[in-house]
């Protein structure tokens, strides 16, 4: 049986960001997190990491993308939510 489990969160069809499980190895029971956006020219750092909450883990994505809107001079939209 698996355990695998990942959310991903959609600004229209702009991804924001993914979580997902980490069911084994050294990050077992943590939440990875990734941000994404639009394409830009200028990318922050760092853009994942990990977190044992995945309320928490979603929040970092959602604020990567936020901040990645804010620093290329792109409009910000209302705030939305991974889970």
């Amino acid at each position: 049986m698996s355990t695998f489990c990942e959310a991903r969160s959609w600004d229209g069809d702009i991804q924001v960001g993914r979580i997902r499980y980490e069911a084994n190895g050294l990050k077992k029971g943590f939440w990875q997190w990734s941000g994404h956006g639009p394409r830009v020219r200028r990318r922050l750092l760092p853009h994942q990491g990990y977190e044992r909450d995945p309320r928490v883990a979603a929040l970092k994505a959602e604020d990567y993308y936020d901040r990645l809107l804010a620093f290329n001079g792109l409009e910000q939209k209302p705030t939305r939510t991974i889970l």
